[in-house]
Order: structure tokens, then C-alpha cells, then sequence
């Protein structure tokens, strides 16, 4: 079988062999993107909960920092003997 003909001063092109599995078959998103939504919703999912995280967590922060923590109370009864008070 004869070579293609090419025109003059023109490479030939390689394209590849097209893939028949059914991962990357034509109209199956790969990487989580939702053609409808028109991006990424698992990663717009991970930022929110990250966000929503890191709220949360300076909040507790702020909450303990300024936080009136009442000192511990009770009674103590020493015992001082006569001789150790001065005269």
C-alpha cells in the first residue's frame, strides 16, 4: 500500500488511535467537572467545606481566648502554730 500523499512542504500529521474504553469515551467527564454546572463541583464542595471549616475552627479559637474562666474556689484552713507569729 502506497504511502499517503502529502502535499509539498507539509508534514504529515500522527494522530492517534481514538480509545474505546468507556472512561474516557466522549461525553463522560473524568475529572469530577459537571458539564451542566459548567465546573468543577467536587472541588467548589471541598473549598466550601474548607472554608466553612476554618470558620469554625477561628471561632473556637476566639471563643477560648476570651473566655472568663472562673478561678477555682474553695476554703483552705491552715493551722498556724502560737510559736510562729511574732510577738
Amino acid at each position: 500500500m502506497p504511502p499517503a500523499a502529502v502535499a509539498p512542504g507539509r508534514p504529515r500529521r500522527y494522530k492517534p488511535a481514538r480509545s474505546r474504553s468507556r472512561k474516557s469515551g466522549a461525553g463522560v467527564p473524568t475529572t469530577g467537572a459537571d458539564p451542566q454546572l459548567g465546573h468543577d463541583s467536587m472541588g467548589t464542595f471541598g473549598r466550601a467545606f474548607l472554608l466553612i471549616l476554618v470558620i469554625v475552627l477561628l471561632g473556637g479559637l476566639i471563643f477560648v481566648i476570651t473566655w472568663d474562666i472562673p478561678p477555682p474556689t474553695r476554703e483552705v484552713e491552715v493551722v498556724i502554730p502560737d510559736e510562729r507569729l511574732p510577738r
